[in-house]
């Protein structure tokens, strides 16, 4: 139940039904249990700390990401003219 509350907090809605999952929203589970394989959380508390430490980090990572390719795209828009 804490990790229902924390995402509430986030706005974020939880969907029972996995078949209302987006299926483009499956890689973040995936990506998810990488990061948390072999690791045991001792409390609920623990387990949403590892959870919001992995959010954050994925942000950063996405973010460097967009930024590059953005360099990218306006390389092409000014070669092109």
């Amino acid at each position: 139940m804490a990790l229902r509350s924390f995402f509430s907090s986030l706005t974020i809605t939880i969907c029972i039904d996995r078949a209302r999952i987006a299926p483009s929203d499956f890689h973040l589970f995936f990506k998810l249990n990488e990061s948390l394989v072999g690791k045991r959380s001792g409390s609920n508390e623990e387990l949403v700390n590892a959870v919001t430490t992995w959010l954050n980090e994925l942000a950063a990572e996405e973010y460097d990401t967009g930024i590059l390719k953005l360099v990218d795209r306006y390389d092409k828009c000014l070669s092109a003219g």
